[in-house]
């Protein structure tokens, strides 16, 4: 695909890295590099998510996508079933609170796994005088400070979006 495939029904948009299509059939396909025994979660999302875009672009028939997962092509088939795209449905739904409340700084309850955060490189700090800022709408965003227990000022990309300190090892 030249394009991300854009779904103006749900305002969102992805490029998966082929569709296969024969007939009424359209199959999206997406690649990762890492060999696994099983699709994750975020995977399966992803893949409901290729699949509804292919659904809504292409031809209504997507029974089921494909995770390439690794460069001898094996992988998963996903079935385009109510229980995944389920998955896809409430990360969307939940992401789109989420940027909601971020833009209104206000607190919402958001459920989040903290051992998750911690190796997170989005929670990885950084020093204030490398100058590396997040952007919204092209508009840098500023910093808010995080400090070490050595007192060296830092600060973090999900620290300065959501005003926090991540549960980042910034002693490790």
């Amino acid at each position: 695909l030249q394009e991300a495939l854009i779904d103006h029904d749900w305002r969102f948009q992805g490029k998966p890295w082929r569709i296969l299509r024969k007939g009424s059939l359209s199959i999206p396909v997406f690649r990762t590099r890492s060999p696994q025994a099983r699709p994750r979660e975020q995977q399966i999302a992803k893949i409901m998510a290729y699949c509804r875009l292919a659904s809504v672009c292409f031809q209504p028939e997507c029974p089921y996508g494909i995770i390439l997962t690794s460069e001898d092509c094996s992988g998963f088939a996903v079935p385009n079933h109510s229980r995944y795209r389920k998955r896809f449905h409430d990360s969307l739904v939940a992401i789109r609170q989420l940027a909601l409340a971020s833009e209104h700084r206000s607190e919402i309850d958001v459920p989040y796994d903290s051992r998750g955060c911690r190796g997170c490189p989005l929670g990885a700090p950084r020093h204030v005088s490398k100058g590396l800022r997040v952007q919204r709408l092209g508009v840098p965003i500023p910093v808010y400070p995080l400090r070490n227990l050595f007192g060296q000022k830092g600060h973090c990309d999900c620290g300065d979006r959501f005003q926090w300190k991540p549960p980042y090892d910034m002693n490790g």
